[in-house]
């Protein structure tokens, strides 16, 4: 079972390792702990693209981390979405269920597809297809500890075209999709990004069309949505893109003014208010931001084919640009993701060039070094890219 699980929309994790045994020093077997796996959704080709990454991790630090990173398309990919589909989810496996749920918003077809990740091969099969609101656009999975033997997943999404957020449990056994009550919640005009605090208490969205941040604290028992005192604050023009750092601080993507918000968060209530520094300026049409890699956050700018890098003060917040960014990338970079383990490794949609760039990241610096290789094929227009590991079954 994991130890982890995600928590943002825009971020996700990267991943897989070779399924082959070598052996150690001493002659014993060496088994990798963990699979990684990858999987871009090609808005114009109505598929998701699955990857093999690179990368060995081995039981309790038993041997080095090794792999190249690089990306190695699983058989059978791509694998059929709904129309348009445009961000990805994953419900990683827990006390009262043993399999990965991967979830896809289909913003075409007003639905959210769902995947059995196979544990082995990282293999999606077909799980159901539920209703969501108009064009949703983003989605997110929270869940809830409540007792050593039971938690309680809710998967959250964005409906850009009717401006709510709908509401989601899991049916553990199957991965199944359940309407929470009262939902849909109400959310600003354009609702296009979610993120979650680390406790899951709080959920914030980047409305596009209002300007704005609405924030909500979530009802551990229900999921049920509460806009908290202050909400929406407001943000730059065309906010499309949020993410949390270290949960004291939230930094949000202005795709019209081409510059980050920056905010500093209340632990307690949720409240937001800007920090002084706020907003720092980013490169043309920004579509997403990443956080992650030694406390720095990286910010795709589809416009100039580039993802600027940024050091985050972990103090005050502080957004500064790293040496030698911004960093090139494919035509019309959208969304990037990086490793599940330590974060070595970087993946970039390109929605223009309909591939994936790959680099290596160096945690110290933030700087991004183009990975042999790269870029890899996707489908048409990626859109949204997102990683995450699995268990494999002989553990």
């Amino acid at each position: 079972m994991k130890s982890m699980f995600l928590r943002a929309a825009l971020l996700g994790w990267v991943a897989v390792s070779s399924m082959t045994c070598s052996s150690g020093n001493d002659g014993s077997e060496k088994i990798p702990f963990h699979h990684y796996f990858v999987y871009a959704a090609n808005s114009g080709s109505n598929t998701i693209s699955a990857y093999m990454i690179d990368l060995q991790v081995y039981a309790f630090g038993q041997y080095p981390t090794t792999g190249t990173g690089r990306l190695t398309s699983l058989a059978g990919s791509p694998f059929a979405a709904g129309i348009s589909p445009c961000s990805i989810a994953v419900a990683e496996s827990q006390v009262l269920r043993n399999t990965d749920y991967l979830y896809v918003t289909n913003s075409g077809s007003h639905d959210i597809s769902a995947y059995a990740i196979h544990d082995d091969t990282g293999i999606l099969t077909p799980a159901g297809t539920f209703p969501a609101g108009t064009e949703p656009v983003s989605v997110i999975v929270d869940r809830v500890h409540l007792t050593s033997n039971d938690d309680v997943e809710f998967v959250y999404v964005a409906n850009h075209g009717s401006g709510d957020i709908s509401a989601y449990s899991i049916v553990a056994a199957t991965g199944a999709l359940s309407h929470v009550p009262g939902s849909p919640f109400d959310a600003g005009m354009g609702p296009s990004s979610l993120v979650i605090d680390g406790d899951g208490r709080n959920l914030y969205v980047a409305n596009a069309h209002s300007d704005s941040i609405s924030a909500y604290a979530i009802d551990p028992a229900t999921g049920a949505l509460i806009q908290i005192s202050g909400s929406p604050y407001p943000a730059g023009s065309g906010p499309c893109s949020a993410a949390l750092f270290s949960d004291f601080f939230l930094y949000v993507v202005n795709a019209n003014s081409n510059t980050v918000s920056a905010y500093a968060r209340d632990t307690g209530s949720g409240a937001l208010a800007p920090i002084p520094s706020s907003p720092i300026d980013a490169g043309f049409e920004p579509r997403s931001i990443t956080i992650g890699g030694g406390d720095h956050a990286y910010v795709t700018n589809r416009g100039s084919d580039s993802v600027s890098a940024y050091a985050l003060d972990p103090t005050t917040g502080t957004m500064t640009l790293v040496a030698g960014s911004p960093f090139g990338t494919g035509t019309g970079p959208v969304s990037m993701s990086l490793d599940a383990t330590d974060e070595r490794f970087a993946y970039v949609a390109n929605s223009g060039s309909n591939n994936i760039s790959a680099f290596t990241l160096n945690k110290t610096t933030g700087v991004l070094l183009p990975m042999a290789g790269s870029p890899f094929a996707a489908g048409t227009s990626p859109g949204f890219i997102v990683s995450t590991y699995t268990t494999p079954s002989f553990h």
